[in-house]
């Protein structure tokens, strides 16, 4: 198990929001996977 330290909880919290919004996730996603596959 992680400990604490080690867990990046507010940035899963975020992201998880901001991907779960009713008006803004969809378009968050398709942004955020696009910016990956761009950097990879």
């Amino acid at each position: 198990m992680k400990r604490l330290e080690d867990m990046n909880l507010v940035d899963d919290f975020l992201a998880h929001s901001l991907t779960a919004h009713k008006t803004y996730g969809e378009e968050a996603s398709r942004y955020i996977t696009g910016t990956a596959s761009r950097t990879l």
